[in-house]
């Protein structure tokens, strides 16, 4: 997966799906203005637009804005992110050196990976917030999921035994996952990056952070 994105995935899987051309175009169109503008800052209009499209062509296929979204997630949720996931967790299997090695692997990996993504990123994490359909679609993905990956973070924290025993694997998922996401929030939906300079700093404390609270 290196050097690719969620969203060049997703056109490369539409590409060969079997729908109508029309709706292609209004589905390559949507996730274009989606990720340059944002799915609330994307009217059906210039959807139309930019596809070629009228807008009842549009309603034709999609009864609103918001079944056209769940159109493109369905299957970044169910057929590609998996693969991602997949791609991260060998990277986590073949990892090696000392706990905050690892510790700065992860934080830089994941934040690297969201802001490659952050359309999709953003949209998910709006999605997750407020829309059950989807929430569970995503939570559903991870649960299949959550035996494998306690195993493997399991292993990637634990092995060198310089983390502290009390912690379940668990909380220190929550704990990284957390602080990371945090951060990218806040830099992506709240305020916007100073600089690479000052995103840098706020990655190393947030490693320290992290180091602080597990080791033994």
């Amino acid at each position: 997966m290196a050097g690719k994105q969620i969203f060049e995935d997703y056109r490369d899987w539409l590409q060969n799906e079997p729908i109508p051309n029309g709706k292609k175009k209004v589905v390559e169109a949507s996730l274009d203005l989606f990720s340059t503008q944002g799915f609330n800052g994307t009217s059906t209009k210039q959807i139309a637009q930019k596809s070629g499209m009228s807008e009842a062509t549009i309603f034709k296929y999609f009864a609103n804005k918001d079944e056209l979204l769940k159109y493109i997630l369905a299957p970044v949720i169910e057929n590609i992110i998996p693969n991602y996931i997949e791609d991260f967790t060998t990277q986590l299997n073949s990892a090696e050196d000392s706990i905050e090695k690892r510790i700065h692997f992860i934080v830089r990996n994941r934040y690297d990976f969201l802001v490659s993504n952050k359309e999709a990123a953003l949209i998910l994490i709006s999605e997750l917030m407020t829309n059950e359909e989807i929430k569970n679609k995503i939570v559903t993905l991870f649960m299949s999921r959550a035996n494998d990956l306690q195993t493997i973070f399991k292993k990637f924290f634990f092995s060198t035994n310089e983390v502290r025993e009390d912690l379940q694997i668990f909380d220190i998922m929550r704990l990284v996952a957390g602080q990371i996401a945090f951060l990218f929030i806040q830099n992506y939906k709240l305020l916007q990056p100073e600089n690479e300079q000052a995103t840098d700093h706020d990655l190393s404390v947030i490693e320290t952070n992290i180091y602080q609270a597990i080791k033994k």
